[in-house]
């Protein structure tokens, strides 16, 4: 039992009176005026306690939150380099931003109207481009796979597949 003391004579008796002290040791605590050792090393322990807890309680959000945004603005910028399809090569160039929903990117063809949407995996190495449909060419899905600042991926469109190898600028 920890009992703390009283540093002044009113408060001393206003709260004491003979049977509130159940020791002689603690009837000296109580007059002395200074706190008990264990008292101390007890409300030291427990607020380490609380501390560590509440630490790793919140260290998995915190670490989560940071990596996701992390590497989302990795994936983002210009990309330059080559589209193959059947019986066209091409440079090119796709300017990627963030997208509307959560872990999502918009690919833009630089000097086009052509946008589609992108969706990243957890650890940002690939995106997926779910079927959509593009004014003007139709229906397009694939997927890209991103290691450093290289992206290669496979885009399935109506007359075929084209193949994209491409670097960041």
């Amino acid at each position: 039992m920890c009992v703390m003391p009283f540093h002044d004579e009113d408060t001393r008796q206003k709260f004491y009176t003979p049977n509130t002290a159940k020791t002689d040791l603690e009837m000296r605590y109580l007059y002395s005026g200074k706190t008990p050792k264990h008292c101390s090393m007890m409300n030291r322990r427990a607020t380490l306690l609380k501390a560590g807890l509440l630490l790793m309680l919140m260290t998995p959000l915190l670490y989560t939150s940071c990596k996701k945004d992390k590497c989302i603005d990795e994936v983002l910028g210009t990309y330059k380099g080559t589209e193959s399809c059947p019986g066209i090569n091409s440079n090119l160039t796709f300017i990627v931003t963030l997208g509307a929903e959560e872990n999502s990117v918009v690919f833009n063809v630089q000097g086009s109207n052509i946008s589609f949407k992108g969706t990243l995996n957890d650890d940002c190495s690939v995106i997926n481009i779910p079927s959509q449909n593009i004014p003007g060419i139709g229906s397009v899905n694939g997927s890209f796979s991103l290691s450093g600042i290289n992206m290669t991926g496979n885009l399935t469109y109506p007359l075929g597949t084209c193949s994209y190898s491409m670097t960041k600028q």
